[in-house]
């Protein structure tokens, strides 16, 4: 990705995340584009039916009562799961295992 794993630079930043909880601690979004790069797990992300942008403006939940923002998410989230999976992450790139809270796995090139 750029740096090596044993980066000073990436070293804090990584001290930083698990001080923090990690990875598991990020929010939903961030999440979901973790799965979208093939770096977190679909089934830790919560499922959202498609049928969600069907429902009437009067309904309890809408789409058109959140942010663009969060629509631009979920609005295409559905069509991501659980059909399609995200790409496999090539076996030489770094990944962001190493930022569980959990052990680091070796292919991370972090432990």
């Amino acid at each position: 990705m750029g740096l090596k794993a044993d980066d000073p630079r990436l070293v804090k930043c990584r001290a930083w995340v698990l001080a923090h909880g990690g990875v598991v601690a990020c929010n939903t979004f961030t999440k979901m584009y973790l799965c979208g790069l093939g770096e977190y797990d679909y089934d830790a992300v919560p499922a959202i039916p498609p049928e969600i942008v069907l429902f009437p403006k009067w309904f309890y939940f809408n789409i058109y009562e959140i942010s663009s923002w969060s629509r631009s998410i979920l609005v295409p989230w559905p069509s991501c799961t659980p059909r399609s999976r995200s790409r496999e992450s090539p076996p030489s790139r770094e990944s962001t295992s190493c930022l569980s809270a959990a052990a680091p796995t070796p292919s991370c090139g972090c432990a």
